[in-house]
């Protein structure tokens, strides 16, 4: 965009300095046809004193110059007839010459004229090619604007989608432990990290932003890696199934996942699950197998989503696993 618009100032300058040329030449080209009436004026007035000194050579019948000469009776007026004759030459041939200047300036005027003509033209059509080439630099200015508000409307979107996507999926949880009675005695032990092979996180706990601009906060982590998808999924501690879900919208909420019942307000949860392997009511073992790892429901690829939560309440997962690298 920063490109487009250097362009335009350039190709805007451009124009300007045509403009401005354009208005030079039609300023010189007013001046040549002003200049061009004056000379033909004079030209005009070289033929009418010619024409007034000839009538007035008619009417009065004027002797040659010959006859001025010999007709003298005397060498005074012999002279006189010589001056006489030498200024009327000079007269006429002060005006030979200036309506041949007059001609000849009037012939360079029109050529200089007609010259200018041809470059206001030329330089009109440059100025009307610029002017296209500016309409299209700007279309580009708009169409890109236009992109642009499309896109951050369609972030906008995605964003908001996202952000009620998330809170629609965290506030299914926290729907469901409000219905759930937990054992008030803990099982005790330490808890087991929920895979055997995979320690790799992908999301830890806690806030999180998204490509599009949205933000959640995180209630577990996210367990995943090469070759992850299928591989069991082991109960971090021994407990009661306390809740199951394999019904799922696909793109939306945890997909299949189930809740384990630890007992002294200890639960944990298991999210994303290909498969599950427990049903609600059963008793299971630390390091039992109660599911594959799948990537079901909002889920951008196979994981493991993992939730300790203490009373109901979420708390981070690598408070009990301090060794595991974030």
């Amino acid at each position: 965009r920063a490109k487009i618009q250097k362009q335009i100032e350039l190709i805007q300058e451009q124009i300007d300095n045509l403009i401005e040329r354009i208005e030079l030449l039609n300023q010189d080209i007013e001046a040549r046809e002003i200049e061009i009436v004056n000379l033909e004026m004079t030209i005009d007035d070289c033929y009418t004193k010619f024409e007034h000194r000839l009538r007035a050579s008619q009417v009065t019948g004027s002797a040659t110059n010959w006859e001025l000469l010999f007709g003298a009776k005397s060498l005074s007026e012999f002279l006189s007839a010589v001056q006489t004759i030498k200024r009327i030459a000079e007269y006429d041939n002060g005006l030979i010459a200036e309506l041949k200047e007059s001609k000849k300036e009037v012939e360079a005027q029109r050529a200089a004229l007609q010259k200018d003509r041809e470059e206001v033209e030329a330089l009109k059509a440059d100025a009307d090619e610029k002017r296209k080439e500016l309409d299209s630099k700007l279309a580009q200015v708009q169409d890109s604007i236009n992109s642009i508000n499309t896109t951050l409307q369609q972030t906008e979107k995605s964003k908001k989608e996202t952000e009620a996507e998330m809170a629609e999926k965290q506030q299914e949880i926290d729907n469901i432990y409000k219905q759930l009675e937990f054992d008030e005695n803990y099982v005790g032990g330490e808890f087991l990290w929920p895979s055997k092979s995979f320690t790799k996180l992908t999301s830890t706990y806690g806030w999180r932003s998204w490509s599009n601009g949205a933000s959640d906060f995180h209630t577990g982590i996210d367990i995943a890696g090469a070759g992850i998808y299928g591989t069991d999924i082991l109960a971090a501690n021994a407990g009661k199934v306390a809740y199951v879900k394999t019904t799922y919208v696909a793109g939306k909420g945890y997909g299949k996942y189930l809740i384990v019942d630890h007992g002294g307000g200890y639960s944990t949860l298991y999210a994303h699950c290909s498969s599950i392997s427990v049903k609600v009511g059963d008793t299971v073992k630390r390091g039992q197998v109660i599911a594959k790892v799948g990537s079901t429901g909002n889920s951008t690829g196979p994981h493991i989503h993992f939730e300790i939560r203490v009373n109901s309440k979420h708390q981070d997962p690598l408070l009990w696993f301090p060794n595991v690298k974030k």
